[in-house]
């Protein structure tokens, strides 16, 4: 069939305007250190001690049968006009997908009989070759690797995102995305380093013909998340959840702070290279003061409403529908042990020095 070139701009004009308006989390672990050269962003298996983990990626092969199943929270009106998953195939150097299905279904396909929202679309479609679907097939320059080899270049995630011939609007409920390919065989699952529980995904398998709890090797209460996202033409980018660093830092110490912000999901706030002779704490708060500290160049931005003394700090976001659209925001400091020591910047009677501070906003749809 002919394409016109008005055709393929106008195509290109609706995938462009297309606005991320909902993220399951994270499938990078790290921005750099893997891949060749090491330079290369990585989601990591995390097999070494505290995790445990042992599975590089989950079947999602239509024809095994194999298909993946995650939820998600709406507390509003959500319209999606575009959905986007990822895979791999170890050893592909070229993108390999030559088939997708998707369902949007209004509750858990393993329990009843749900109803499907693709119109369309569903287990038995294939995308790619359905009349009033466009389909994308790209490499992310993610890789999947171990963590005792990070440098591994032989499963580079791809990305399949699909233009859905009708968009769907989602009210407020728990909403289920499942899918599954031809050409790519595994799905990475959300990744953010020390995170043991990522999620409470389900995958359907030949084996067993049901949907069971995904779990990440044997350590308990390993459960994963799948990575996906929507995207909207009505929607705005903010709307999506997101983690900002809002810099302020004047600190020796440093901060990361990485998970899913969206409902259900989770985050890990890790504080490092703390001085042997101070205290690390993490900061907290629902409110960001954003006032720089009188006598040095740190600026505060997160009140002390909840305090986690220690190097690391892990916090889960609770299923809570109240909570869309929720802000925290979190900082690190050091804490003088000794008073007038010189070990910290922010020395003079206020005894603390602090790390950037960040933004943690939850998904509001």
């Amino acid at each position: 069939m002919r394409t016109s070139f008005l055709a393929i701009i106008g195509l290109m004009a609706s995938l462009s305007a297309q606005n991320l308006v909902y993220s399951n989390g994270p499938f990078q672990t790290a921005a750099t250190g893997g891949g060749a050269g090491g330079t290369s962003p990585v989601s990591v298996l995390q097999a070494q001690a505290p995790l445990l983990h042992g599975t590089y990626g989950y079947g999602a092969q239509q024809a095994v049968p194999n298909r993946l199943v995650d939820q998600f929270t709406v507390n509003s009106v959500l319209q999606i006009d575009e959905i986007e998953v990822f895979g791999y195939t170890t050893g592909a150097t070229a993108v390999s997908c030559t088939g997708v299905y998707l369902s949007i279904w209004d509750g858990d396909p393993s329990v009843g009989t749900p109803n499907q929202l693709i119109v369309g679309g569903g287990n038995a479609a294939n995308l790619m070759t359905t009349a009033g679907f466009t389909v994308s097939n790209t490499f992310t320059g993610v890789y999947r690797v171990l963590d005792t080899a990070l440098t591994g270049t032989t499963r580079n995630v791809q990305s399949v995102r699909v233009l859905l011939q009708t968009p769907v609007t989602l009210t407020n409920g728990t909403y289920y995305l499942e899918f599954s390919f031809n050409g790519i065989n595994f799905v990475p699952p959300l990744s953010t380093r020390n995170v043991n529980s990522t999620g409470d995904a389900k995958q359907y398998t030949n084996t067993l013909l049901a949907y069971n709890p995904i779990l990440n090797g044997t350590a308990p209460g390993s459960y994963v998340g799948m990575p996906f996202n929507f995207y909207s033409a009505v929607g705005s980018p903010i709307e999506a959840g997101s983690i900002t660093n809002l810099g302020g830092g004047c600190s020796t110490a440093s901060m990361t702070l990485g998970g899913a912000p969206t409902v259900g999901g989770y985050f890990r706030a890790e504080l490092s290279n703390v001085n042997p002779l101070a205290i690390g704490v993490i900061l907290v708060g629902a409110t960001n003061p954003n006032a720089p500290l009188f006598v040095c160049s740190c600026v505060s931005h997160a009140s002390a409403d909840f305090l986690s003394v220690g190097n690391v700090n892990e916090l889960q976001v609770p299923v809570v529908g109240s909570l869309v659209g929720a802000e925290l925001f979190v900082q690190g400091a050091q804490l003088d042990l000794v008073p007038f020591g010189g070990i910290v910047a922010c020395n003079f009677g206020l005894q603390f020095d602090l790390t950037d501070g960040y933004s943690f906003k939850l998904n509001f749809n």
